[in-house]
């Protein structure tokens, strides 16, 4: 499904494009002519963080430049959604594109857990490092 973005043009490659993936997650893409966006909400899991993987690998390779994506509204995500993550990076990397990540609450946390965070580029405006919520 397309949808129109916030300021209700459909032209110039800014449409947002919606994918129900699986159940509880969802992705929205929009891109320009250089970068697309993705927008990740709900669970990351076994089930489906393969088609998570192949849905953002097309939207990193499409630009030019790559893919800005934004996992702040992910409620959860398990070592799948950690992998698919490592997997589009590495993806990404040998095409000659740029991702960059927001990591939210619970996908930050993974990647403090697990050591990650260093090797994914934090999106604009995101900080480098998110202090520790809880213990």
């Amino acid at each position: 499904m397309t949808r129109p973005t916030p300021d209700g043009s459909t032209g110039r490659g800014r449409a947002v494009t919606v994918l129900a993936i699986d159940g509880p997650l969802e992705v929205s893409v929009s891109g320009g002519a250089e970068r697309a966006v993705a927008h990740v909400s709900g669970e990351i899991v076994f089930d489906n963080a393969g088609r998570l993987l192949k849905v953002l690998s097309q939207a990193a390779l499409a630009g030019p430049a790559g893919l800005d994506v934004d996992t702040t509204a992910v409620t959860f995500a398990d070592s799948s959604g950690l992998n698919a993550l490592l997997e589009l990076r590495s993806r990404a990397l040998a095409a000659g594109r740029q991702l960059t990540l927001r990591p939210g609450g619970c996908v930050g946390r993974l990647l403090d857990l697990t050591g990650t965070r260093e090797v994914f580029t934090p999106a604009p405006g995101a900080p480098a490092v998110v202090p520790n919520l809880g213990s």
